[in-house]
Formats: structure tokens, C-alpha cells, sequence
């Protein structure tokens, strides 16, 4: 039971992910997935780290709403 529960969790993270507007998705995964610092990331997409950071806590607040009715009993 608790195998298939993270799979479907999985499923429904990584369509919100998909969900997630394009500068937003990318920042989030080369943070989140990637690993990637702030500098790292900005530096790759030629961004500040204010920009990199406020487009990270878009992205997770999106993810958030995005999942709540599920997290939620």
C-alpha cells in the first residue's frame, strides 16, 4: 500500500511540476532536483540570485497549491 501511495504521489508531483510555468520549472529543477546552489543556478541562466531565489518560492508556492488537496484529509 504505502509502494503505490508514493507512486501516485510521485505522479502528481511530477505533473505539477510539468505545470509549473517554464522559468519556474527550470529554476526549480536545477535547484530542487539538480542540487544546484543559487550561484550555480544563476549563472546558468544568467540570472540573479534574488531572481533565482524569488523564482524557487514561486515555484514551491505554485507546487504547494498545486498539492494541497491531496495533502489534505
Amino acid at each position: 500500500l504505502d509502494s503505490m501511495m508514493d507512486k501516485e504521489l510521485r505522479t502528481l508531483l511530477d505533473d505539477a511540476i510539468q505545470r509549473l510555468p517554464y522559468d519556474y520549472r527550470v529554476v526549480f529543477v536545477l535547484r530542487a532536483v539538480e542540487g544546484m546552489s543559487a550561484e550555480e543556478t544563476g549563472k546558468i541562466l544568467k540570472l540573479s540570485i534574488p531572481a533565482v531565489k524569488s523564482r524557487l518560492r514561486r515555484a514551491r508556492v505554485f507546487l504547494r497549491e498545486q498539492l494541497n488537496p491531496y495533502m489534505t484529509v
